[in-house]
């Protein structure tokens, strides 16, 4: 779908976790109020039940930024939990080379929290940081089921977003109800671009400054598939700016290394998004721009997606092109085009032998043939995107870092002169093929 970012993922495979023994787990969402601040809170165990070792973090809604949240005492209907403070070089240390296995580092603490279940799902207390004192109301609002080897502390809480990442789920109020929570707030919308009977606006979360594209017109057809998948998309990364910026918290992926970028956005603020297409079958979008939130290197990125917009997810291009072919990862798997499509993740997706030379042949021919080697990355690496006025854009996508210059159009076209690459039911996706 997506974007998916190496470099947070890189912080998520940094995290050391104690060992603890499995055991099953419901993470409770609530929200409410800090004083009159607006926040949204998760813990590993319902207050009104809790016992032992309970973990959690929780946002002010205004900032959108996890900060952890350590269990000091827990007992059914009362929970005694203490904030993290941010790290600095000076207060927060790497567990040493030598420390025994399972050894966490000491956070710096701040504000505790006093809670006590009162009945309908409502949870009362206090906030108290030195002599300040801010009363806290919340209720509950959600749960979600946790990993059977789930270790109570914050970062295993977080660790949610590497499913979102890995384009494993989507992030929706079901698989994550606390991040989705995060994401509802008032959006700042750019002057609409119409198209024909179609038009489009992009929306800016003021949390994390970039610009998503949001479908405000289908001449009519329905928006909720396309606008929903949007939004996901929109969350997902405004999900990993936020989670970025947490990472100043020790209990949330801080480490010396880490210290120039924890608690930036890592360049998700300048991240670059366009649409290139829309119809009420279609749309392409572009996403460029450089992340690093720790890691070997910046994600440098140029992602192009494509939707089927009724269908509100990923098109599949070999419904467009008759050379768009599965391969299946396994050995010996099933080649059956109608098996692939229903199983997609299980097969690497690209041009056969005549759309790959076709594109070769009418490809730009100004670029670094030596250092980029064109010619083999449209086996490896194509993509086929759409561009207003019913155009075809063959390019190159999910190239490694060291090569990600090489990124670049190859070739366009109008859709309409590519009749002998297209499906029969590639007009239904683009009626102005019909009769021709």
């Amino acid at each position: 779908m997506k974007k998916r970012v190496a470099s947070l993922l890189a912080i998520a495979a940094s995290i050391v976790l104690i060992a603890a023994p499995a055991f099953a787990a419901t993470a409770v969402i609530y929200k409410g109020t800090l004083g009159s601040t607006a926040i949204v809170v998760e813990l590993s165990a319902d207050v009104e039940t809790a016992t032992g070792a309970v973990t959690g973090r929780y946002a002010y809604m205004s900032k959108g930024i996890d900060i952890p949240l350590d269990v000091q005492h827990a007992a059914p209907g009362e929970v005694e939990l203490v904030e993290e403070k941010p790290c600095t070089v000076d207060l927060c240390k790497d567990v040493p080379n030598d420390a025994p296995e399972g050894t966490l580092p000491t956070p710096p603490l701040g504000a505790k929290w006093h809670l006590e279940a009162a009945a309908g799902g409502k949870v009362s207390g206090t906030w108290q940081d030195g002599g300040k004192t801010l009363p806290i109301a919340l209720e509950r609002v959600g749960s979600r089921r946790l990993d059977e080897n789930f270790t109570p502390i914050p970062s295993s809480l977080s660790a949610v977003l590497i499913n979102f990442y890995a384009d494993e789920e989507n992030l929706t109020a079901k698989t994550s109800p606390y991040d989705y929570l995060k994401m509802q707030v008032p959006y700042k919308a750019s002057t609409p671009t119409q198209w024909g009977e179609v038009a489009f606006d992009y929306l800016t979360d003021p949390r994390t400054k970039f610009p998503f594209p949001h479908v405000i017109s289908l001449g009519g057809a329905d928006m909720t598939p396309v606008n929903d998948y949007l939004d996901s998309a929109h969350w997902e990364n405004s999900a990993g700016a936020l989670d970025c910026m947490a990472s100043v918290y020790q209990g949330l992926g801080w480490y010396e290394g880490l210290s120039d970028d924890a608690g930036t956005l890592g360049g998700f603020e300048d991240e670059q998004l366009e649409v290139t297409y829309l119809s009420p079958t279609v749309m392409s979008y572009t996403q460029g721009g450089s992340i690093f939130c720790g890691g070997a290197h910046p994600d440098n990125h140029f992602i192009q997606t494509t939707l089927d917009v009724r269908a509100g997810k990923p098109l599949d291009m070999s419904r467009i092109f008759k050379g768009w072919v599965p391969t299946p990862f396994a050995d010996g798997g099933s080649t059956d085009l109608d098996y692939a499509r229903a199983h997609p993740d299980d097969y690497e997706w690209g041009p056969d032998q005549q759309l790959a030379d076709f594109v070769r042949a009418h490809r730009n021919k100004d670029g670094d043939e030596e250092d980029c080697g064109y010619d083999d990355l449209v086996e490896s690496n194509l993509k086929i995107s759409f561009l207003n006025g019913d155009k075809v854009s063959f390019g190159l996508d999910g190239l490694a870092n060291v090569i990600f210059a090489c990124t670049e159009e190859l070739y366009q076209a109008p859709i309409a002169s590519l009749g002998d690459l297209l499906t029969p039911e590639a007009a239904d996706y683009f009626p102005s093929l019909k009769g021709k």
